[in-house]
């Protein structure tokens, strides 16, 4: 996003120069009347790019919620009778940690648990490695395998649902967007396109309906709204994501989330031979 908004200032430099300048020119005349009328004829192409500008620090929140709206609309679909379709949970367990999960589907075939990433570009990467690629031109940029976050829902999931026997977790990795999935060989991956095919596929019944609803109203129990939660959620991820690029100036350690006394920091993985802790510097 950062280098789109730079070609778009790049070819656009001309004409706000000749903004700038033509405004200048009514000030310093003081034609107070033919400012006004420039910047109404500008008007067009103040409040696009402003909103643009504006918007940028924000993009991958905003296109991360489009993405999964495109979900949630696919998934409308699905007959009620024999889907019951939940979105955006942030799930907090019994030892005080949270999961956010997109979106679950509790159906008689099992539970469907779907994350959604609303990317462009190539997609490269499997199963065994920690991150993958994202390749757009000369750009490329790593993200965490989304199949192994997806793990990481459904052990919270587990956890939720342990007293219940006998159910079934089906995940899937959804990609929307302009995204082109190369060499990523995985059945739990597929396209926004394909999503429906992919969960009619399971056609074996494992549980009835009372079930289902004794699944969804645990998990809907289960969900919390706080939005001191939700910040804690968020913060944990931003320090998780931190550590993994840090390493220990002491000894050459990777440095990793701790739990202490006043909340989560960040500390060497070396302890206790090092106490080296991280403090954003």
């Amino acid at each position: 996003m950062k280098l789109f908004a730079k070609e778009i200032a790049h070819k656009l430099s001309g004409i706000i120069t000749l903004f700038i300048l033509g405004g200048l020119i009514y000030i310093f005349s003081g034609n107070l009347l033919g400012l006004i009328k420039w910047i109404w004829a500008f008007g067009w192409f103040i409040g696009p790019f402003a909103i643009l500008i504006i918007s940028i620090p924000f993009w991958p929140s905003i296109k991360g919620a489009y993405g999964e709206y495109l979900v949630r609309q696919r998934l409308k679909v699905l007959d009620d009778k024999q889907y019951l379709v939940m979105h955006n949970l942030l799930i907090r367990l019994e030892i005080g940690k949270t999961s956010q999960v997109d979106h679950i589907v509790v159906s008689p075939y099992g539970i469907f648990v779907i994350e959604t990433k609303n990317f462009s570009g190539w997609i490269i990467g499997d199963e065994r490695s920690e991150y993958w690629t994202q390749i757009i031109f000369r750009s490329k940029k790593r993200f965490y395998n989304p199949i192994w976050q997806n793990y990481t829902h459904i052990k919270a999931l587990k956890e939720v649902l342990k007293d219940i026997d006998g159910i079934q977790f089906i995940p899937i990795v959804i990609f929307s967007g302009n995204a082109v999935l190369k060499r990523v060989n995985s059945s739990q991956v597929t396209y926004l396109n394909n999503l429906i095919d992919f969960i009619k596929t399971k056609q074996v019944p494992i549980m009835d309906y009372d079930k289902m609803a004794l699944i969804f109203s645990r998990l809907q129990a289960a969900i919390t709204n706080s939005k001191r939660v939700y910040k804690n959620h968020i913060d944990n991820i931003k320090k998780k994501s931190e550590s993994k690029s840090i390493i220990c100036p002491i000894c050459g350690s990777p440095m990793v989330q701790r739990q202490g006394r006043y909340g989560p920091f960040i500390g060497c993985s070396g302890f206790p031979k090092c106490r080296y802790i991280y403090k954003g510097q």
